[in-house]
């Protein structure tokens, strides 16, 4: 029989995925925009979520299949813990490159734009950290439940979790500073404290839930974690709704998202330039006013 509650979280996974994928066709890893650099890794990692997450649990959502084979679990959940890692330091970055913009920092957006590919790098870095943790890694504490769902907790990712989302919120008070202190106009330093209170209750309702299970506040193989009760159903629904939270979120701060795809170009000394929205910050150019930097964060 296939469960209601199975259809609901399948619902959340295929609106994540197609709005990962405009996300990803949208934005460029060789646009002329920071910003768009930066959305493209959040949304390839967003895309990577829920393709895994889609093909892992649909089996088990729907159709009641238990999963088979040895290492299978393990190998699942690392393919996620990967993707989220990745997911965790794109949105980090995301938030920096609004305080490079807000201190003008023209080096320091030309390096963040270098070092986006590494990326993933770091976080393939943290996941064999995690795979090899004594007692906390992925293959102590990775279990199946009855109903097929697999789970488990995992202090090494709610430490990340908590080191990113700190890391973020301190990146907005610095920008919220910055533009208060140039002195900058209202709609800037409104627009920056609203991306701060967004970012805050998207964190909130997509991934603070799966924080709880990951630190060991909530039990695993109690309640909460079975998808038939609610409160499972409501913690594996936010996850699985943070594709299109987050694509829904950058679409509506950033007004060139909506115009279409974004410009194709060659990357090199005389023509890189690294933007923060309709505006960009050329390598030649001198730094923006402050009202082109309104512009340039889509404000």
């Amino acid at each position: 029989m296939v469960s209601a509650y199975g259809v609901i979280q399948c619902v959340a996974l295929l609106l994540s995925l197609g709005s990962s994928c405009w996300l990803v066709s949208t934005c460029s890893p060789v646009s002329k925009h920071l910003s768009s650099r930066q959305l493209w890794h959040l949304g390839t990692a967003d895309l990577g979520l829920s393709l895994v997450q889609l093909f892992g649990e649909v089996p088990v959502l729907i159709f009641g299949i238990k999963p088979n084979g040895k290492g299978y679990p393990e190998t699942m959940r690392s393919i996620v813990h990967f993707c989220l890692f990745a997911l965790l330091l794109a949105e980090t970055q995301i938030v920096a490159g609004v305080t490079v913009s807000s201190l003008r920092k023209q080096h320091a957006a030309r390096l963040m734009a270098k070092v986006l590919p590494f990326t993933w790098a770091v976080a393939a870095a943290c996941l064999v950290a995690e795979i090899f943790l004594p007692c906390h890694g992925i293959l102590q504490t990775t279990i199946v439940m009855p109903s097929g769902e697999v789970t488990g907790n995992s202090l090494f990712v709610g430490v990340f979790m908590t080191a990113c989302f700190s890391v973020t919120i301190v990146l907005h008070v610095l920008a919220i500073v910055n533009f208060v202190r140039t002195p900058s106009p209202d709609v800037v330093v409104r627009r920056s404290y609203m991306r701060a209170c967004i970012y805050v209750l998207n964190f909130a309702v997509t991934v603070l839930p799966t924080w709880f299970e990951y630190i060991g506040v909530l039990a695993v193989g109690g309640v909460f974690d079975s998808y038939d009760h609610f409160c499972g159903v409501f913690r594996a629904t936010c996850l699985y709704s943070n594709g299109w939270v987050n694509a829904l979120t950058y679409f509506l701060q950033i007004p060139r998202l909506s115009l279409g795809p974004d410009v194709y170009g060659v990357v090199d000394s005389q023509s890189l330039s690294v933007g923060f929205g309709a505006v960009s910050v050329s390598t030649v150019s001198q730094f923006p006013t402050v009202m082109e930097s309104a512009a340039s964060l889509g404000l």
